[in-house]
């Protein structure tokens, strides 16, 4: 995953890379320079995060209680079904003697610090690797070209890079566009009807519809609820 979001990150900044590079500015400082304004984003929406998700986390027992009253014909529900799983394990129950092993799972402070540690080291691998793929300019199309014989054939390769590198770097840049755009909207009216931590539920909404189909439905679904 870091490896693909790298590649797809110096896709989408070449272009940037090679504005730059008309102006005299050198392939290393421009790599620097723009991937170190993408990490800082990316450390600015997570840093505005993560303290409305810590007090989340903390009124999650309120929050569960108020979902529970107003869900309570649907949890009613539920607990017939549950209790008819209950006597039908009742009726299937293991011979006297077997003992139930219980796995105990980790805390949620826990799972949260490995996610986090996940989530730093995905991001530090791809802009690392983006850094690189930027700063050693036109090496690998040079490389792509003189594996070819013919003059015929190395312009055709040389065209179909450039072909594939322009429409990849605009599809991305593009829906990267519109699901900002979206993800104001989204925050914007979840802060108009008083929604709390509103810009939180506007990052969620301009990640998940990088998903086609599926991060929408999502994202919908969390926004609804």
């Amino acid at each position: 995953m870091p490896i693909l979001l790298g590649v797809l990150l110096a896709l989408t900044l070449s272009p940037v890379m090679r504005t730059l590079g008309r102006a005299g500015v050198p392939s290393s400082i421009a790599a620097v320079l723009l991937v170190g304004m993408t990490g800082v984003v990316i450390i600015a929406v997570i840093g505005g995060s993560t303290g409305t998700v810590a007090l989340w986390s903390d009124d999650l027992p309120v929050m569960g209680r108020q979902i529970e009253s107003k869900l309570r014909g649907v949890s009613d529900t539920v607990e017939t079904v549950r209790r008819a799983t209950e006597e039908v394990d009742k009726i299937n129950a293991a011979p006297v003697g077997t003992q139930e092993v219980v796995v105990k799972q980790p805390s949620l402070l826990n799972s949260a610090m490995s996610t986090s540690v996940k989530l730093g080291g995905t991001i530090a691998v791809t802009l690392v690797l983006a850094t690189f793929l930027l700063a050693s300019g036109n090496i690998f199309y040079i490389k792509l070209v003189q594996s070819f014989q013919t003059l015929t054939g190395k312009k055709r390769a040389l065209s179909a890079v450039y072909d594939v590198e322009r429409r990849v770097s605009r599809y991305l840049f593009t829906i990267t566009i519109i699901n900002a755009v979206l993800g104001v909207c989204v925050g914007s009216l979840m802060w108009i009807i008083g929604q709390p931590g509103a810009h939180i539920f506007g990052i969620a909404a301009f990640l998940l519809n990088f998903l086609p189909y599926i991060g929408g439905v999502t994202g919908a679904a969390i926004a609804g609820a």
